[in-house]
């Protein structure tokens, strides 16, 4: 998925121009560099795509899903949980995400 850098998301509590900042100062990154840097470590808060656990992906909500995958491999974090979840039901997470209640012409999608 695309990113797109944005200063104000959170990312762990700190909007990710401070986070950026403090990647130029403690390592000598250009801005540049800082922000790829923060958006590698926060991927999902830079991409068109959006967390839902409430989004139903073959039958369970993403949110088990993630769950338990993280439960089965102790060293997958909830994030990459998540992220692997995505990445297998991209369909279900990108802007374009299928809406059933969506109203066309009137009629239900």
């Amino acid at each position: 998925a695309e990113m797109h850098w944005d200063p104000d998301v959170v990312c762990d509590g700190l909007p990710a121009a401070q986070r950026a900042q403090l990647a130029m100062e403690k390592r000598s990154l250009s801005p540049g560099m800082a922000r790829h840097s923060v958006m590698g470590e926060f991927p999902m808060q830079f991409s068109c795509m959006r967390w839902d656990p409430d989004v139903v992906c073959d039958g369970f909500k993403a949110g088990e899903r993630a769950q338990q995958w993280s439960l089965e491999d102790s060293k997958m974090s909830a994030e990459t949980a998540r992220l692997r979840v995505m990445s297998e039901f991209p369909l279900h997470f990108g802007i374009l995400r299928w809406d059933p209640d969506v109203m066309c012409d009137g009629h239900r999608a």
